[in-house]
């Protein structure tokens, strides 16, 4: 990078910091973060729920006595 090239990079990030635009960059950025945090962590916080419901489904159907024909007519409802 020239020198021209640094002075100007400065001089834009001078102006911007002046005029409260890199601070309103850095707080956007930091809300950024944290949403996806918080979505990352409901994503799977629902993957474990739906996990957890199908290994409890999958119990209570092994537990009970259900005939051929009660399962053909549970895979028909569902």
């Amino acid at each position: 990078m020239s020198e021209e090239e640094t002075e100007l990079r400065d001089l834009v990030a001078q102006t911007l910091e002046n005029n409260g635009v890199l601070s309103r960059i850095r707080v956007y950025k930091i809300v950024c973060i944290l949403l996806r945090s918080i979505l990352f962590t409901i994503q799977c916080n629902l993957l474990i729920s739906a996990l957890y419901f199908n290994v409890y489904v999958s119990q209570w159907f092994l537990r009970t006595n259900f005939t051929d024909e009660d399962v053909c007519l549970i895979a028909v409802i569902s």
